[in-house]
């Protein structure tokens, strides 16, 4: 089974990792858009990797993976098919911006103020990281496999589905205010009914 859109769902059942998720914030929404009633699809939630081989076993029409599972699993199943990119969707309804704000790093603004100088040199540590991994994709790949049990081949593909990018807090803060407002809007209980004030943001 290969989904050309969203629309090749209905009446399918599509497995996400969690309820309330991020990924299941980003699915409805992306279901929303395209103009199809959430309940002519049949949502399952199985945590990763369990979903991963329930779908491997023919048990889920289809499945919402990130890398580098979405690697793994076609590899594992010679019968599944690439359907659909989540960041390519995203794009269609955000100035064909495949950047989600999908992932931060957080501190407490206690720790800030008892830890200036180590935070600012984590930060920059984290920006150089993502920077290296980048442009040094195979040997970020054997460090991957190294200390997370997977084979660096994998992860090295892994790579090119994989939009890696590091922005400042206060460079995102309008992408992640436009996400946030799109949560409140389908999801509030995602986000406990309101937006972030503006303390979230320092």
């Amino acid at each position: 089974f290969k989904a050309d859109n969203w629309k090749d769902l209905k009446g399918k059942t599509l497995c996400l990792p969690l309820k309330g998720g991020p990924l299941d914030f980003v699915v409805r929404y992306l279901i929303e858009k395209t103009g199809i009633d959430i309940d002519e699809i049949n949502l399952v939630y199985k945590p990763l990797p369990h979903g991963a081989k329930y779908f491997q076993m023919g048990e889920l029409d289809a499945i919402v993976l990130p890398e580098p599972l979405v690697t793994i699993t076609l590899k594992n199943t010679p019968q599944a098919k690439l359907s659909l990119d989540i960041q390519k969707e995203w794009s269609k309804y955000h100035q064909d911006d495949r950047r989600i704000p999908f992932v931060g790093l957080f501190a407490s603004s206690a720790f800030l103020v008892q830890h200036p100088e180590l935070t600012e040199e984590f930060r920059l540590l984290y920006f150089e990281g993502v920077r290296w991994a980048n442009q040094n994709q195979k040997e970020a790949a054997e460090l991957a496999g190294k200390y997370l049990k997977i084979p660096p081949d994998i992860f090295e593909e892994a790579f090119q589905g994989i939009h890696f990018e590091c922005i400042a807090s206060q460079e995102s803060r309008d992408r992640v205010q436009e996400y946030l407002e799109e949560i409140l809007k389908i999801y509030p209980e995602l986000i406990y009914g309101r937006l972030p004030d503006e303390e979230f943001y320092q």
